[in-house]
């Protein structure tokens, strides 16, 4: 029922804006949708405080209302990203690792299934088959569709299966997954699956290598996770040509020039949460600072391309901190020595935060409503592994 939930979760969280156009909408629906889960389980529900690094953030984004070019727009932000990492952390608390990842991959095969219904009824934007035109779905964006599919590449990833049946509908999964990721030819989506791959595989070998992760096992499965990065992102200009790209990083190369131009001028704070871009899915007002972005960058851009290029001239140097700090946070039980029974919550928690970092390039994943979802879920999980193995001592 937990898993069910997650997957219809996932899919309003991606914002299929062709079926729901309006985000808030989206979400009253996941709330009506929760409280019933909530009143069926009710005997069995369990609740646990938001990780301390997301309350910090919050945080953060909540005080900038003070100094916010548009404190309305701010006070929207903050509400609308605290009920997205509420939602995240009552199903962390709800669930163990294989059902939150079985519920993300549900929600992963219900966007790539609408996806191939939308091109069967030819719903893509240019029309055409697979393969000469990029597959959009419902979502407007194939690097919508692509990225929205690659977190659920990384749950696919991750999930071990028992029994031959199971692995074989796995085998299944991944390669719809997989194959309508690709279709959306996002080079991003390219470059991300290939290193979360790699990521996934150093990882189990580590797991073979020694059960408990020794250091020796550690430094190979990271070098591996390495090298696969600097190999995909030194092709990433190659890939890009493949596809009709610039390979400056499909051109975002002077909106991020323009940002530090623009951030210069508030480094520390910035200008307020959710006070600069208008997101396909949160619509500020336009502020003089986005229309000087705009003019320096020579388009018009509706986000910053990258989550820390995209927080920069919102929260600062004091936002990215925190962001960053999610992140280590997270990452510190990756590098620590655990057993075998915690090792598929590590795996899950390196992986994903592998694939977020990566997505992160060119996406702004800290502020796309399925980012932020998973940015919550993988540091709630590492805060109840870090409260386990309190409680084990």
């Amino acid at each position: 029922m937990w898993s069910l939930l997650i997957g219809v979760g996932f899919f309003l969280l991606s914002h299929p804006r062709d079926l729901f156009p309006v985000l808030t909408t989206s979400l009253w629906r996941l709330a009506a949708l929760s409280v019933v889960v909530v009143l069926i389980d009710v005997r069995r529900v369990r609740w646990s405080a938001p990780p301390w690094t997301i309350l910090l953030f919050l945080g953060i984004c909540a005080a900038s209302v003070l100094w916010s070019v548009g404190p309305s727009d701010t006070e929207r932000s903050v509400g609308l990203y605290g009920a997205i990492a509420l939602f995240a952390c009552l199903v962390v608390a709800n669930t163990e690792t294989p059902a939150l990842l079985r519920g993300v991959i549900w929600g992963a095969l219900i966007v790539a299934g609408i996806a191939l219904w939308a091109v069967w009824t030819e719903r893509i934007g240019a029309g055409g088959p697979i393969g000469v035109n990029p597959v959009v779905g419902v979502h407007g964006n194939r690097n919508v569709l692509s990225y929205t599919l690659f977190i659920g590449l990384c749950a696919v990833l991750c999930y071990r299966p028992r029994g031959r049946l199971k692995l074989l509908r796995l085998i299944v999964v991944f390669s719809v997954v997989l194959g309508t990721l690709v279709a959306a030819r996002s080079g991003t989506g390219f470059v991300s699956a290939a290193v979360v791959i790699v990521g996934a595989i150093a990882f189990e070998f580590v797991r073979r290598l020694n059960p408990f992760a020794t250091v020796r096992s550690r430094v190979i499965g990271c070098s591996l996770v390495a090298a696969a990065f600097l190999v995909s992102l030194a092709s990433f200009g190659t890939i890009s040509e493949l596809l009709g790209k610039t390979g400056d990083f499909s051109g975002r190369m002077p909106v991020w020039s323009a940002i530090v131009e623009v951030w210069s001028d508030a480094p520390v704070g910035g200008y307020g949460w959710g006070a600069i871009w208008p997101y396909s899915w949160f619509h500020p007002q336009v502020t003089p600072q986005k229309w000087n972005i705009d003019q320096k960058a020579g388009l018009w851009y509706a986000h910053g391309h990258n989550s820390v290029f995209d927080l920069l001239p919102q929260l600062g140097v004091v936002g990215v901190v925190a962001f960053v700090l999610i992140v280590a946070v997270a990452v510190r039980w990756v590098l620590v020595s655990l057993d075998a029974v915690e090792f598929s919550t590590v795996r899950w928690i390196a992986v994903g935060i592998l694939g977020f970092v990566v997505y992160s390039i060119t996406e702004p994943m800290l502020a796309v409503p399925v980012g932020w979802f998973l940015l919550v879920i993988l540091a709630a999980d590492a805060q109840r592994l870090a409260h386990s193995r309190r409680l084990a001592r």
